[in-house]
């Protein structure tokens, strides 16, 4: 092992001396060094200076405020902490409806001690009640394992009580303790009747035809599941830099043709934090939709008011000036 490493320890005072030998203006040290503390230099620091031009030997063009750093960080995370509140209340959705559906027409008794679902057509995870598709058995096995895991460890205080004082477990109570992502996998391997209740009944748009319902539904809720691991792993979300996105010909639909080709090309609306915002508002309804508008529009008040380098915080982020007419536009 070698004893010279490319990336050392450094202390926040010696962070702060390579930040103003790169061009950074530190008004103040003391406090400087808390907000290091509190956020870490690797998230504030290289989270944002691809915002700033810099020459070969990563030194700022142009003198740039510490400060401006803070502002970008505060600004950005509270647009995430608003997408993140309003991706639970839709994953609280999906699992009502998906567990409505499936326990309507499929039962409420499964066994959660056996992987079997070949056998026992009384179990509401039994393969047959869903679409024979090449990820369906993986899918079910994966998940039953799951909730039997969570029984064992006791991890769901409502599973747990259901368990211990009821004579079955229901799918509305089991599926409090499964994640997004198999929730969403469970929503995929559902036959077409039950997708599309699922569907019609959390998409409410004019501007869409029953599968693209459907499309929208599985895209929109992959987009939100990626762009909420990313924050809650501390990464930053770049414009345009999701691996899910939404499709062209919806987003150009419940848009109105307000984002046209060109601009979804350009990442408008694909897979940046405006599609997520797009799936938001498509994925809520009535009183919901209207408090995720509300908060949307309060941040982006503040946020117009405030400039770094000559510049609106938002051309940072990458979120178009007309923002709240898009949004309240969509069908």
């Amino acid at each position: 092992m070698t004893n010279e490493f490319d990336k050392p320890f450094r202390t926040y005072e010696e962070l702060l001396s390579i930040l103003e030998s790169r061009n950074v203006v530190i008004e103040d040290r003391t406090d400087a060094i808390k907000v290091l503390s509190d956020y870490s230099y690797y998230y504030l620091i290289n989270g944002f200076k691809s915002f700033f031009k810099t020459s070969d030997d990563d030194v700022f063009d142009e003198p740039v405020k510490f400060n401006d750093f803070i502002t970008m960080f505060l600004i950005e995370n509270e647009f995430n902490s608003i997408i993140l509140k309003y991706t639970l209340i839709i994953e609280r959705s999906l699992k009502s409806k998906v567990s409505y559906r499936i326990s309507d027409k499929y039962g409420v008794y499964t066994d959660y001690d056996s992987d079997d679902i070949r056998n026992n057509r009384s179990d509401y995870f039994f393969r047959g009640n869903y679409y024979s598709g090449p990820k369906r058995d993986n899918v079910l096995k994966r998940i039953k394992g799951k909730i039997k895991k969570n029984i064992k460890g006791k991890k769901t205080l409502s599973v747990s009580h259901y368990v211990e004082n009821h004579n079955h477990l229901p799918l509305w109570i089991a599926i409090n303790c499964l994640p997004l992502g198999d929730v969403i996998v469970l929503y995929k391997i559902l036959k077409q009747p039950d997708k599309t209740y699922v569907a019609e009944n959390i998409i409410h748009s004019s501007a869409l035809d029953i599968e693209q319902k459907k499309e929208f539904l599985s895209q929109g809720l992959e987009l939100l599941q990626g762009y909420r691991n990313k924050i809650a792993h501390g990464e930053r979300v770049y414009s345009s830099n999701l691996h899910e996105k939404l499709p062209k010909k919806l987003v150009v639909a419940v848009t109105g043709s307000a984002i046209s080709n060109s601009d979804y090309l350009k990442g408008f609306g694909k897979n940046d934090m405006f599609a997520v915002m797009i799936a938001i508002t498509v994925l809520t309804r009535d009183l919901t939709r209207e408090l995720f508008l509300n908060e949307i529009s309060y941040t982006l008040d503040v946020s117009e008011k405030l400039y770094i380098s000559g510049k609106p915080v938002l051309d940072y982020l990458g979120l178009p000036k007309n923002l709240m007419e898009l949004l309240s536009n969509i069908k």
